[in-house]
């Protein structure tokens, strides 16, 4: 499975009201799966 590389690092999160939402609009949210992550969802 490829991650596809992002052209430049988020550098800070932008909210956008249901309103501004375009057509076309897109977003991305990427995290790093961290060994406390598996045993937090393990515990639930």
């Amino acid at each position: 499975m490829s991650v596809p590389e992002a052209a430049e690092p988020l550098r800070y999160v932008e909210n956008k009201t249901y309103d501004e939402i375009a057509v076309g609009d897109s977003a991305t949210l990427m995290r790093t799966l961290k060994p406390q992550d598996t045993d937090l969802f393990a515990v639930m």
